[in-house]
């Protein structure tokens, strides 16, 4: 008995999988590359960031001017304010782009529309 306890390995239920939904096991692990592609979006992201908060630092100081009753200051920050939200937009959407070259947004993985069969179990029946 502890004989054929020692010829089996630890992982033998984790090394081979037979149920319906088994994926072939990858022998390497795949790791995001690096590469100009990547890069790009990267450095617009961290620039667009950095304008965004200097325009809510402005958008303060503006703020401040209206509180203490200029009345000239509303424009400057409703542009200011406006601008901030541009730009934090743009950086999500970079950062989106970022993770897509790299890889790591799982954007490209998923099934072909052509290989998944239409209807299903109930269009079967």
């Amino acid at each position: 008995m502890r004989k054929q306890l020692a010829e089996i390995s630890q992982n033998v239920c984790v090394n081979t999988s037979k149920g319906k939904r088994a994926a072939p096991r990858s022998t390497e692990p795949t790791r995001p590359k690096l590469t100009l592609s990547a890069l790009w979006p990267a450095l617009f992201a961290t620039t667009t960031l950095v304008a965004w908060g200097l325009l809510v630092y402005l958008a303060v100081g503006y703020g401040e001017r209206v509180r203490n009753g200029s009345t000239s200051a509303w424009a400057m920050l409703l542009l200011t304010g406006l601008a901030a939200v541009v730009c934090l937009f743009v950086t999500f959407i970079m950062l989106a782009r970022m993770l897509q070259a790299l890889g790591s947004a799982g954007l490209e993985a998923g099934p072909d529309k052509e290989s998944r069969p239409v209807g299903g179990r109930r269009a079967k029946r």
